[in-house]
């Protein structure tokens, strides 16, 4: 069973929840992708860039 995280946006200032499974999280009111973290746990970033070498 999956928890729910909340957040607030930073940009418009509102207080949602978001499922786990979720990829992208997004506000659902401005679709701001900058949230601070209010309750649960931290999502971990995913990188983009693959490793040179």
């Amino acid at each position: 069973m999956a928890g729910k995280t909340s957040y607030k946006c930073a940009s418009c200032g509102k207080l949602f929840d978001l499922s786990e499974e979720e990829q992208e999280p997004r506000c659902p009111e401005c679709r701001g992708r900058t949230l601070i973290l209010v309750r649960g746990t931290a999502r971990k970033k995913k990188g983009k860039c693959a490793p040179s070498g």
